[in-house]
């Protein structure tokens, strides 16, 4: 199956978009901004632990979000069966 050349470049696009977007959060939210040292390996370790505490964060967010849709199921559910 042949891919054409504007499917490329609209991933590219796409990944374009959001490059910018990530590398804010990176900066601001998590403060690296300034990498600590004047050594790549440290400044590597530094970015590496700051993209892994983003991953967990992200995680954590996700996971409470489904807790919440599941814990608003549960109330609706009581709330209708002492209606009934």
């Amino acid at each position: 199956m042949a891919v054409s050349n504007s499917s490329y470049f609209a991933a590219f696009l796409v990944a374009l978009s959001t490059l910018p977007g990530f590398s804010k959060l990176i900066k601001n939210d998590l403060d690296l901004e300034r990498l600590p040292s004047g050594k790549f390996a440290t400044n590597d370790l530094v970015l590496h632990l700051g993209v892994f505490a983003y991953n967990i964060l992200r995680l954590l967010g996700q996971f409470s979000l489904s807790l919440k849709e599941e814990l608003l199921a549960t109330v609706s559910f009581f709330k209708q069966a002492q209606a009934s």
